[in-house]
């Protein structure tokens, strides 16, 4: 059989983010090693005897508790909205345990919107500019056509 098909340049096909929110106590067993790595090490309440050794985990890009919705969306989902428009498939989710933070990072808030906002604002404010410079002669004095697509004008 062949193997399978390799994705295109450095892309890999999945890549896995983790995003620390903030610490509920001040002893954490979650430390930021770098940019990709996270250490955790045993409960800061065990006995030496019961400490576990510390575990490295790697992942493409780990967020602090302190990067931004803005951040996040910049280097998670941009460049693959743009390959979504230019016809391409992505998919980005969210996996975690009850109440890690998935729907804040997803969904956001009203001040602070998530990806799927950020995201569902970028699609179409792309397909509003793509309209705005669709320049034929328009069937109707009220909306502008664009393979199947029509705008109300403003």
């Amino acid at each position: 059989s062949n193997p399978p098909p390799q994705p295109e340049g450095n892309k890999e096909s999945i890549q896995v983010y983790l995003r620390v929110r903030p610490p509920k106590t001040p002893q954490s067993i979650l430390r930021l090693e770098s940019l990709n790595v996270v250490v955790v090490s045993g409960s800061p309440n065990a006995n030496s005897s019961q400490r576990r050794e510390e575990e490295r985990f790697t992942f493409n890009r780990v967020f602090s508790p302190q990067d931004s919705q803005q951040k996040i969306f910049q280097e998670i989902a941009v460049e693959m909205i743009r390959s979504y428009l230019t016809g391409s498939n992505g998919l980005i989710f969210s996996y975690g345990f009850t109440n890690a933070g998935k729907t804040y990072t997803i969904q956001g808030s009203p001040q602070d919107p998530g990806i799927l906002p950020r995201s569902l604002d970028m699609i179409f404010n792309a397909i509003h500019a793509t309209l705005d410079s669709y320049e034929e002669p328009q069937e109707s004095g009220d909306s502008d056509h664009l393979m199947g697509l029509s705008r109300q004008s403003s």
